[in-house]
């Protein structure tokens, strides 16, 4: 497996670098936790225990998903986007209502309502 030189430390036995497949099916990974809303430290943590990644290196592969997910959106049709969007609000809502939080319950009912025009405008009534 190639290794990539230069950056980071060495800790215990560890080696210094990870291949560029392996950076990028991290990022993958990152990319992928971040469609589900973990939260940046969380997936500083998890990306620490699975792979061993100091948290500025996690941090990196963070801010590359991101902008993975930001390329993949400029080419998105629009349908297909509302799509997934409209499926993760429906587990969202189904995870809420398993574990009875209901305002996340609600929240997902609000997002689902926007995506389809349906929310309506209090102010008028």
């Amino acid at each position: 497996m190639k290794v990539e030189k230069g950056g980071g430390g060495r800790r215990g036995g560890e080696r210094v670098g990870h291949s560029h497949q392996e950076i990028y099916e991290q990022v993958c990974e990152v990319r992928d936790m971040l469609v589900v809303g973990q939260a940046t430290h969380r997936i500083c943590r998890i990306m620490a225990e699975r792979h061993g990644l100091a948290r500025r290196t996690a941090e990196g592969r963070i801010a590359a998903a991101r902008k993975m997910l930001k390329d993949d959106v400029k080419t998105l049709d629009r349908k297909v986007l509302a799509a997934q969007l409209m499926a993760t609000y429906a587990e969202i809502l189904r995870k809420a209502q398993e574990s009875n939080q209901l305002s996340s319950a609600l929240g997902a009912v609000a997002g689902i309502a926007r995506l389809t025009g349906l929310e309506g405008d209090n102010k008028n009534r």
